[in-house]
């Protein structure tokens, strides 16, 4: 788990305020996630991700709520996560506010992949935070689903249904108390977590739109995020673009180079100098992927190796078994039988 990807603190305040409202102790909450009020990092505005993300899962065990995450998201204010969330807001139209999020997000938390993608005339914002030892993992990502529906329902009007949605984790209550239209189809145990729309409601109107200040706001934040690419390092930003695309075409050498702005001669370069190369980056990123879904989800095999970008299950099989010492078969059958008590798993 990364200790780097962080969260903007002023994130937990929807969430806090939803627990409490409900009957939850949020003091003996905050304690539970150990989350340290007094800590330099607190104070300077940031917590490590996976203590939001634990803050979620323990309200939503805590206040028997398998829909917290979407309880909070209906409370939650997008001008709260800072200078992203208030130009996001005041965009001219809904497409500039997503495309916005998709530029900026890494100035509200790390390790995430949030994109904004259209065809054949559906628009499809996609959310998934790449650090897989963050798990569980579900409130967040219904939480932040939620809000991104609100955001297209501001411009889509009353009694407004996505065409679908979709959610990386498997079904475990929440969709008893989604209370949407039926003929949206919810798939559970996707890659990602998604809401797709019809893409006309791209170009419509925030109501909250202001021209000069989202114009301010998105200069601000263009230089943030060049600021905070130029801090990671050669090895954090592919390591970033490899978990993203995992098991698509793009992830070789040669994409990932192209991506960074850099040759292939280059980034091997670069990533030697910080003590690694191409292949052990991606068989890490392959290696930690088919744990978490071999522990996690009964896939077949060959549905994961697919995922993985093997071509062939016995690749995946033969080199997973290279990595750990056991064939994938053996791996799930000792995970799924044994007890978690890894201390960075939030058990419900």
């Amino acid at each position: 788990m990364s200790e780097s990807a962080h969260i903007l603190t002023s994130a937990i305040r929807d969430p806090l305020r939803t627990a409490r409202e409900f009957g939850c102790d949020v003091d003996r909450l905050v304690h539970s996630a150990a989350i340290d009020t007094a800590s330099p990092g607190f104070a300077a505005g940031t917590l490590p991700l996976h203590r939001f993300v634990a803050l979620n899962q323990l309200a939503a065990r805590d206040l028997a709520a398998p829909h917290f995450g979407r309880l909070a998201a209906q409370r939650f204010d997008l001008s709260s996560i800072g200078p992203v969330g208030r130009a996001a807001l005041a965009a001219p139209t809904l497409g500039a506010a997503l495309r916005l999020l998709e530029s900026s997000f890494l100035a509200i938390q790390g390790e995430t992949d949030l994109r904004l993608e259209v065809a054949e005339g559906v628009a499809t914002l996609s959310y998934r935070i790449l650090d897989l030892d963050i798990w569980p993992r579900d409130q967040d990502a219904e939480l932040t689903i939620s809000v991104m529906m609100r955001l297209v329902g501001s411009v889509a009007g009353p009694g407004w249904q996505p065409l679908s949605l979709g959610f990386e984790h498997g079904a475990g209550g929440a969709e008893r108390h989604a209370g949407g239209d039926p003929r949206c189809p919810v798939v559970y145990g996707a890659q990602t977590n998604s809401v797709s729309f019809q893409d006309g409601l791209l170009d419509r109107r925030l109501p909250s739109c202001d021209a000069m200040l989202f114009a301010r706001l998105s200069d601000v934040l263009r230089r943030r995020i060049d600021l905070l690419e130029q801090e990671a390092s050669v090895t954090d930003k592919a390591r970033r673009l490899i978990r993203r695309g995992i098991g698509t075409p793009a992830v070789d050498q040669t994409g990932i180079a192209q991506d960074l702005g850099m040759s292939r001669r280059s980034l091997r370069r670069h990533l030697a100098e910080e003590g690694t190369n191409f292949a052990l980056l991606l068989g890490e990123c392959r290696d930690e992927m088919a744990r978490r879904l071999l522990r996690e989800t009964q896939l077949p095999l060959a549905e994961i190796a697919d995922r993985l970008g093997y071509s062939e299950t016995s690749g995946f099989e033969r080199a997973f078994r290279n990595r750990t010492g056991a064939t994938p078969a053996q791996y799930r059958r000792g995970a799924q039988g044994a007890t978690p008590n890894n201390s960075r798993r939030f058990d419900r």
